[in-house]
């Protein structure tokens, strides 16, 4: 089946992932409990994705990101992506990735070296038929929080 989702289990994450960022047209929506950023091991999976999310960004496709924390912020508005902090009292622990609107990547990985390298994890890669989603309203509507 053409929509099938595709699992996404453990090391698979950037593999699967960073191609899909690479195809981005239009926007990135990013929600996220955790981030990080290695800049002395440039050739990890989390810095090629931090990479290709930076040059999503600087070719021009919008990327917006709501995370945990203010450096984590500093670090993606320093990419040329909009971040923010998650504005409520609720925790923020939703790990998902939107792009152009229709194919959601959703899960238990965070954007970490463990989750990309040695956790248990497990994400599905989901095409959407309606770029008016639930997924892109739920992004939105904690945007503007």
């Amino acid at each position: 089946m053409q929509n099938e989702p595709i699992s996404i289990i453990a090391q698979q994450y950037p593999k699967v992932v960073i191609p899909l960022i690479d195809s981005a047209v239009n926007n990135i929506r990013v929600v996220v409990f955790d981030w990080r950023f290695y800049p002395t091991i440039s050739a990890s999976p989390v810095s090629l994705f931090n990479a290709a999310i930076g040059a999503a960004a600087k070719r021009g496709v919008q990327v917006r990101a709501l995370v945990n924390n203010d450096l984590i912020v500093q670090k993606l508005r320093a990419f040329g992506c909009e971040a923010r902090r998650l504005n409520s009292t609720k925790m923020l622990h939703t790990k998902m990735i939107l792009v152009d609107d229709v194919a959601l990547v959703i899960g238990s990985h965070n954007f970490t070296q463990h989750a990309f390298s040695m956790n248990e994890e497990a994400s599905v890669l989901v095409r959407l038929s309606d770029p008016q989603n639930d997924f892109v309203k739920y992004f939105e509507a904690l945007w503007g929080v």
